[in-house]
């Protein structure tokens, strides 16, 4: 991820990418199970300080967070 001057970010993709089931998701992404909305405040810090991906940033933290309890329960 880079983050861009007007706030959004970008991924760049050299690869097909398929879901295990085989599906394309080139130009229809992947529906999240857990949505995460951040406040323009979070979004703004997040550039500020780089945190995308980290602990700090309050998505990828969630997203550990559940991957976790997945595996726990396993």
């Amino acid at each position: 991820m880079r983050p861009l001057d007007d706030g959004s970010a970008l991924a760049v993709t050299i690869a097909k990418w398929r879901t295990p089931k085989g599906r394309d998701i080139n130009k229809s992404g992947i529906i999240p199970d857990v949505v995460v909305n951040l406040t323009q405040a979070q979004q703004q810090a997040m550039l500020q300080k780089r945190s995308f991906g980290t602990m700090a940033d309050p998505q990828y933290s969630q997203a550990v967070e559940k991957l976790t309890q997945l595996i726990q329960k396993k």
